[in-house]
């Protein structure tokens, strides 16, 4: 029965079960000015769901409460990854053994840019299924439901400094009877992103109590033939090695590998003492690459175009450095930032040309005549010694003119090298110009077409919405730099992926009479980096059947021109089969949310938010636009109503039809259990 109620995607997941004795709650809001969301459950006499007393408790006091004797029994995890694309399916089977009904709450935690497409659960013979709804749409069912008397549960996103770095945290609550268990699917996917010459897999496997059967089993298949497979088991050193105890990978060739891994009774009682990112189960790989356009993958009228070639000269780089020394900046941030400076500078080229900005609500410049320099010995020996003398943390933060000047800096450079900035920063402005708006319309219109803005945000306590602006208004991206023991290590690994431009004004393009060029996703980008891979995706015209032309032109030292020939007659790999149009779908959600970001035009953001609510209820996947309903089947009405799957498909979240189980033909009763998710994450990676 499971196999018909299973579906999607990725890979990484926290999934922990607490059991306490609650009432009823309310939305709360954390001393960080970070909201928190109250899980509401209505009891009567006997631990029974239904009336009686209300009172509020808050969800991390019940974490600290939770009593031992109930059990996760089994925390299954199948992830398959076909031509980058995720798709990761979670089982958990909770068992309450006592005598008193308990409520399960169960914190998720999956990657920041990952879409939720099922949360499924079976409690006995009442059977919980996920819908998407609009977000005020949701709302107002899950308060009806309330108003009515009806179980209700409340599932919010946890505040963002509660996850683990790159994650996003969603916790659900219900109850779970006497003497019985619960069973719990849940499915996302997710694109993965290649950094640094690798895709990365990461699997959360410390679930914070006893677990009597965890397995983890990823299957990876790529046309372009799998390289330079790594695995790190959860508690080893993060190495680019292979000291496996647990784990066993089997192969089918160079396309195929089985990844599969299940922990002994000794490293399942040593998961429980690990912490942060030592409880991940880490996945890394490359797949092979040529000096041409890349791989093309066409099904079912939909297509994508993955692009990463080999074989260009690194390019020369302007690159100014910007670096917030305002007060907040003081302590451990400072001085991580002056250990990474000093790294970073050692990395640049000689042929790069560079400039350090220092700034709180004042400038100080190397060097002081504002000039950039070649990275030569001497020059990063002094660049060196002036940042270990001057990065001390005063005074207050001027971001806007800090970024107009060095914008202005660079742009006095002649053309014929990328030119960029890496602008650090902790906090939100304080002096000058403070409108967020206002900032990022100044900065964009000095820069124009010629400087990215690669923005890296420190801890949680800044307008991240300010960075993530400011870089795709100018072709860079934004990441948050997360403060602790390893931030130095973090900024240099950041460095290290824009440290190499190969080329920059890189356009793809595509046959109009075969391909619709409306429906494409962002075809410029303003550099390719070594080590990392552009993507776009798109639909084909209707009854278009002839071959065609994928091209892509970019700038190195000349005019770089590539070319693919497109058979459309080409059958898609089994693998891949019903996978290009969620891809496309994944896709497209994401950049329509970055073209969100790009506009001020408020009638536009509308237009673009009411495109993404329709795709994602069309397709059932939760977004920062939409909310997921848990309402209540019996399983009759599973039957009849979620699409037929044979056994290969529990695995790959695909019905026999390729579409998604529950689209569109959720049936909801009258009367249901009504679950909200609120997602309050931004899913652009």
């Amino acid at each position: 029965m499971w196999r018909l109620i299973a579906s999607l995607i990725a890979n990484c997941l926290l999934l922990t079960v607490v059991y306490s004795d609650v009432a009823s709650g309310q939305l709360v809001s954390s001393a960080d000015g970070n909201t928190g969301y109250v899980v509401s459950v209505r009891r009567s006499d006997a631990g029974a769901v239904g009336g009686g007393d209300r009172g509020s408790v808050e969800r991390r006091r019940r974490i600290s409460r939770a009593v031992s004797d109930p059990s996760t029994d089994k925390l299954h995890v199948v992830t398959r990854v076909s031509s980058r694309f995720v798709q990761t399916c979670v089982e958990s089977t909770i068992t309450n053994p006592g005598s008193e009904n308990r409520e399960a709450t169960f914190l998720v935690q999956m990657p920041d840019s990952a879409f939720i497409s099922n949360f499924t659960m079976v409690i006995d013979d009442d059977v919980y299924v996920g819908k998407v709804k609009e977000k005020a749409k949701a709302e107002e069912d899950y308060e009806e439901a309330r108003r009515q008397n009806r179980t209700a549960g409340l599932v919010g996103a946890e505040p963002p400094q509660h996850a683990d770095r790159h994650m996003q945290v969603f916790s659900v609550a219900i109850n779970v009877r006497a003497n019985s268990s619960a069973h719990i699917v849940l499915t996302y996917q997710q694109l993965l992103q290649r950094r640094l010459g690798l895709y990365e897999l990461v699997t959360r496997v410390k679930p914070n109590q006893p677990v009597g059967d965890i397995a983890i089993t990823i299957h990876l298949h790529d046309p372009q033939g799998i390289r330079r497979l790594y695995v790190i088991e959860a508690g080893q050193e993060a190495t680019n090695s292979f000291n496996s105890v647990d784990t066993v990978i089997e192969s089918s060739g160079h396309n195929d590998k089985t990844i599969k891994y299940n922990p002994s009774a000794d490293t399942r009682r040593r998961l429980d003492a690990l912490t942060g990112a030592d409880g991940n189960f880490v996945v890394r790989y490359d797949v092979q690459h040529e000096h041409d356009a890349g791989l093309l993958q066409l099904d079912n009228g939909y297509f994508v175009h993955f692009f990463s070639p080999q074989g260009f000269d690194p390019l020369g780089k302007n690159i100014v450095f910007v670096i917030d020394i305002s007060g907040s900046m003081s302590g451990s941030k400072m001085e991580q930032t002056r250990d990474a400076m000093v790294t970073i500078l050692d990395q640049l080229r000689t042929s790069d040309r560079f400039l350090l900005l220092l700034f709180d609500h004042q400038f100080r410049y190397w060097p002081s005549n504002k000039i950039l320099v070649q990275a030569d010995k001497n020059a990063i020996t002094s660049a060196k010694k002036f940042a270990l003398d001057t990065l001390v943390a005063t005074g207050a933060t001027n971001i806007n003119d800090a970024l107009l000047s060095a914008v202005s800096l660079l742009k006095e450079l002649e053309q014929g090298a990328s030119s960029m900035i890496l602008f650090l920063t902790d906090g939100y402005p304080s002096r000058g110009e403070r409108n967020r708006e206002k900032i990022v319309s100044n900065v964009e219109t000095a820069a124009g077409s010629r400087v990215s803005i690669f923005s890296l945000g420190f801890g949680d306590s800044l307008d991240y919405v300010l960075l993530q602006s400011l870089a795709e208004r100018t072709g860079g991206f934004a990441r948050r730099i997360y403060e602790g023991i390893d931030a130095d290590l973090q900024l240099r690994d950041l460095f290290l992926e824009i440290g190499t431009p190969l080329l920059y004004d890189v356009h793809m393009s595509y046959d109009d009479s075969v391909v619709d060029t409306n429906t494409l996703t962002r075809v410029a980008f303003p550099q390719y980096f070594n080590g990392s891979e552009l993507a776009v995706a798109g639909k084909l015209l209707a009854s278009q059947t002839q071959d065609w032309v994928a091209t892509v032109t970019g700038m190195s030292s000349d005019l770089v021109t590539l070319t693919k020939q497109v058979v459309s007659s080409t059958a898609v790999s089994d693998n891949m089969k019903g996978l290009v149009e969620k891809l496309y779908i994944h896709m497209k959600i994401k950049d329509l949310l970055r073209q969100k970001l790009l506009t001020d035009d408020e009638a536009k953001r509308k237009e673009l938010d009411r495109y993404v609510i329709r795709i994602a209820l069309e397709y059932n996947l939760v977004t920062p636009l939409t909310s997921m309903i848990i309402v209540e089947f019996n399983k009759n009405e599973v039957q009849r109503n979620m699409p037929k799957a044979t056994s290969g498909d529990f695995a790959s979240g695909l019905s026999n039809d390729g579409v998604y189980p529950g689209r569109s033909r959720l049936i909801i009763p009258a009367g249901f259990i009504a679950i909200l998710v609120l997602s309050r994450h931004t899913f652009l990676s």
